[in-house]
């Protein structure tokens, strides 16, 4: 898409830069969104304090967040277009429980920027579904990765140890702790495997032997591609079958087949013995990791269809087009609900 006039767009985020979700669904666009005649000022809505801005701009792209139901009115009576962004279940409680008043304000919060935003956007159907029952006009955009930065290496030959790795931020280092015993089991049959866990924080296991990788910005990559299998354990809840797990969208891209839960987002990602193996239980951990272990032609098949899922429908490159005709509502969309 090449306009003739440079669009001007607002972006407000979730967090800055640094925060996954706002520097996967919106700082990375920045660019190549540019050579597409759009200019994306990103601003994150907790710092963001002059309103009266909105104004100025063709679009106002409100990214995840939930504002109280006086300044979305305001962003609508002020921008010309109004879009709204999501990537996983805000709405709901995550870790914790919500009080009836919580969930009241946050229905109506939700329910108020869906109906008067131009456009939807989605990063899976799950979330789309959601967001149409509340009455929104609804695409999908699945979550991206620039393949220019993640490229898949040439397949090494297989080594005496297999690593089998996780990949994420400390708050969710938990739901990989609840592993332990089934990765113990693992690690008594199979002694040839190394679980490597890169994080802002070591894992807190009790007797699992493993090696931490230390977070560092803009090494995720060469982490990822030092795995061998992939780990992509979630919890049960509304707000992980809304989640289009950012891990899960790394191993596919470096060609890792991974062991995740059947989830409803990630079964979008994933398809079952295809691109990764699903484990629903203490048992079926054990199974597929194993299974991945033992059978190097089962991960090198997985992890070549995992790559082909990624370069199909989650580069960079092929969504920008599609992203700039949701926001200026100029283009056809990948797929709207």
């Amino acid at each position: 898409m090449v306009a003739r006039d440079m669009q001007k767009i607002l972006a407000l985020t979730f967090g800055d830069r640094c925060q996954a979700s706002s520097g996967f669904r919106v700082y990375q666009f920045a660019e190549p969104l540019r050579t597409a005649g759009i200019e994306l000022d990103v601003e994150p809505v907790a710092r963001f304090r002059d309103w009266t801005r909105a104004r100025s701009y063709d679009v106002v792209l409100v990214q995840k967040r939930l504002l109280r139901t006086g300044r979305i009115r305001q962003l609508r009576r002020d921008a010309r277009r109004l879009v709204y962004d999501v990537d996983d279940a805000i709405w709901e409680p995550h870790g914790r429980r919500h009080s009836w008043f919580t969930r009241w304000r946050t229905r109506r919060r939700l329910q108020r920027i869906v109906r008067l935003a131009d456009q939807c956007i989605a990063a899976n159907e799950v979330l789309a579904a959601h967001l149409r029952a509340e009455g929104g006009r609804v695409a999908v955009l699945p979550m991206a990765l620039d393949e220019r930065v993640w490229q898949r290496p040439p397949p090494r030959p297989p080594a005496a140890t297999v690593r089998v790795g996780w990949a994420g931020h400390p708050v969710n280092l938990r739901y990989l702790e609840a592993l332990e015993p089934a990765l113990r089991e693992v690690q008594r049959q199979s002694p040839e495997v190394e679980f490597v866990v890169f994080s802002g924080a070591p894992p807190g296991f009790r007797e699992l032997r493993c090696r931490h990788l230390p977070f560092a910005s803009g090494g995720e990559r060469e982490a990822v591609l030092g795995f061998d299998i992939g780990l992509l354990p979630l919890p049960g809840g509304a707000f992980s079958e809304g989640k289009s797990p950012i891990k899960g969208l790394q191993y596919l891209a470096c060609g890792i087949p991974c062991v995740a839960s059947p989830l409803g987002a990630t079964c979008e990602m994933f398809r079952s013995g295809e691109t990764a193996l699903f484990a629903e239980d203490h048992g079926g951990w054990i199974e597929g990791i194993l299974k991945l272990v033992r059978d190097p032609v089962l991960r090198q098949r997985l992890g070549q269809q995992g790559r082909g899922e990624f370069e199909a429908r989650h580069t960079l490159g092929a969504l920008v087009e599609p992203l700039a005709g949701l926001l200026c509502g100029t283009s056809k969309v990948i797929r709207e609900a």
